[in-house]
């Protein structure tokens, strides 16, 4: 099993159980609300019970901690999930929970997230996660899905917006693209869990295409996802 479909059979049999959530999803979206905390406490029981039948295990994932810290006092950093794997790497995880629709009379999208800098957007948090060694997530609740708006992209408005960080931010302000790992297709009406590989290989040359925003070999012709070419996106 690849380490990133480690991730998303996770990601999967979480969004399994919040699916039993409908009705705390939807107030969420009714009363324009982004509550991370209960995103970490839900996830928090999820990992938990998923340790004690065996069922991480089976993922191929070993143990878990939350609120992780590097450091000491001045100068330290915490993250919301260090998860280990059956082998003993390290797997970071950093959580978010963003509003998609309306919300102080603004329309929110992907995109209104994934291209501002602070602690709303996620470039601090994928500059922080590039200090660590061992494999580098964020996970996104979305609620509802952003596939339900087609007055932003429909379900492309995910897609976009990761193209389009990876367009503002790489290679100035981080290391190696961002890469999406779920699509909000796969996810009912309510939300959508967006997972963010925030994973470079350095001994790999890389360009993102500029019409899906995913991460191709620099050697590719056409991109591997969308088929557009890629030739000249890096001359």
């Amino acid at each position: 099993m690849s380490n990133d479909v480690q991730m998303q059979k996770l990601v999967s049999a979480f969004g399994d159980e919040l699916a039993d959530r409908q009705g705390i999803l939807e107030c969420f979206c009714d009363q324009e609300s982004r509550i991370e905390g209960w995103l970490k406490g839900e996830l928090l029981y999820f990992l938990d019970r998923a340790k004690k039948s065996g069922q991480l295990h089976d993922i191929g994932l070993r143990d878990f901690r939350r609120e992780y810290k590097i450091g000491k006092r001045k100068g330290s950093m915490s993250f919301d999930l260090r998860l280990t794997d059956n082998g003993g790497s390290d797997i970071w995880i950093e959580l978010k929970h963003w509003l998609a629709g309306q919300q102080n009379g603004s329309k929110r999208f992907p995109g209104s997230y994934l291209t501002i800098s602070g602690r709303d957007g996620i470039l601090e948090d994928v500059q922080k996660l590039e200090t660590r060694e061992g494999r580098k997530y964020i996970l996104v609740l979305s609620t509802s899905n952003p596939r339900e708006f087609a007055w932003r992209d429909g379900p492309n408005s995910w897609l976009n917006g990761v193209r389009d960080f990876n367009r503002k931010f790489y290679p100035n302000r981080i290391s190696y693209p961002i890469d999406s790992l779920t699509n909000p297709r796969d996810f009912p009406s309510t939300f959508f869990l967006g997972l963010i590989s925030v994973n470079g290989d350095s001994n790999k040359d890389i360009v993102v295409c500029q019409h899906c925003g995913k991460i191709n070999d620099q050697k590719d012709r056409f991109c591997d996802y969308c088929h557009h070419s890629v030739k000249g996106m890096f001359d």
